[in-house]
């Protein structure tokens, strides 16, 4: 609490408990978890890790360019924000209600922002990996494309998407999209009870 780690290894079992303090470089391998209601910077989600961010009793817990590997996972609760964080393929990023992801890059694999949650700046353009971005909070300012998705669901807003070639957005009744851009080989649907508003 209040310290400094760097360059751990958590393992299977074992946790690391960020509070008020800094974390750098930490590796966090198959069943081990990373609490952060300080600040973690450039930790690697090995398969099967999990790193947990969320406010503390001081305040915000900041999990900064996290790196997500395959079937890894950043779970971002209420007091947190996950700021630059890189999904890759199988991995997993979740916004819980009161937190906050900034700048996601989704590399084949799967950003869920729930109820609540704010979303802004996330990239799932993959060159390679289509990715996922599933809203039923608030997105702002994403941008989709490569044959990746966008999800908006009942009592999503999904706001400032830009859907660069081979992007898709799928707006689902009781979701709504505002301002949403359309380039050439990009695809808008929008379903029965859904709105959609400012499409270009």
């Amino acid at each position: 609490q209040g310290g400094t780690a760097s360059n751990t290894t958590v393992s299977s079992g074992g946790y690391q408990d960020v509070q008020n303090g800094v974390a750098t470089n930490a590796t966090v391998t198959s069943g081990g978890y990373q609490y952060v209601s300080g600040t973690a910077i450039d930790t690697v989600l090995e398969t099967g890790g999990t790193q947990e961010v969320e406010g503390g009793v001081n305040g915000t817990g900041v999990a900064i360019r996290t790196l997500v590997a395959s079937v890894a996972l950043q779970d971002v609760f209420s007091g947190g924000i996950g700021s630059d964080t890189q999904v890759s393929t199988h991995g997993n990023l979740i916004v819980y209600s009161g937190g906050t992801a900034v700048s996601a890059v989704i590399d084949g694999g799967t950003e869920t922002i729930e109820a609540g949650a704010i979303d802004s700046g996330a990239s799932i353009d993959a060159s390679t990996n289509i990715g996922t971005q599933n809203v039923a909070g608030t997105a702002t300012g994403a941008h989709i494309g490569g044959g990746s998705f966008q999800y908006v669901s009942n009592g999503g807003v999904a706001s400032n998407t830009t859907l660069g070639s081979g992007g898709y957005q799928n707006v689902s009744a009781g979701g709504t999209a505002i301002t949403t851009t359309v380039s050439s080989g990009a695809e808008q649907s929008v379903y029965s009870g859904a709105v959609a508003r400012g499409t270009v």
